[in-house]
């Protein structure tokens, strides 16, 4: 349990550094932003982070509830999964029109956290996929395995 509740405040945490660094450059930002415009901006980067939060939040609880009952594939699918709330709030976030003045500085798992190159246009985006399809398949195949060394349902025991 306490391996989950670190994690969560990790999520969270990063969650709101990112919203805080969008209040303080917005603030930071000429008047014509810092005004009405600034304080917009901050809450809509409020409300786009919140679907990810709640995606890592969720997958931790379902992690630790799994490891419970002895499901570990699938408790290390549910952790990649939460994992993953960590660059779709990078990406949640680039979704929001800003000034330029309000630049995202300190966005860890952004699209350009890894150079692109000719042969990799967005290595970002495909390093996320990835693990995030993983920790589906990790996820399904660690619920369908059958915990019985006979291959018995559970109805048949």
């Amino acid at each position: 349990m306490a391996p989950a509740v670190v994690a969560a405040a990790l999520i969270s945490g990063y969650a709101g550094v990112r919203i805080v660094s969008t209040w303080r450059a917005a603030a930071a930002a000429p008047p014509k932003v810092a005004g009405a415009e600034g304080a917009d901006l901050t809450m809509a980067v409020g409300m786009v982070v919140l679907p990810p939060l709640v995606l890592g939040i969720t997958a931790l609880a379902l992690a630790s509830v799994l490891a419970g009952h002895g499901r570990r594939l699938a408790s290390i699918g549910a952790t990649l999964l939460a994992l993953m709330a960590l660059p779709l709030i990078d990406t949640s976030i680039d979704t929001i029109p800003m000034p330029l003045s309000v630049g995202s500085d300190n966005g860890l798992f952004a699209w350009d956290g890894i150079t692109p190159t000719l042969s990799m246009p967005q290595p970002m985006l495909a390093l996320t996929a990835v693990v995030e399809l993983t920790a589906y398949l990790l996820l399904v195949a660690g619920l369908t395995d059958s915990s019985d060394p006979t291959g018995a349902s559970p109805a048949e025991a």
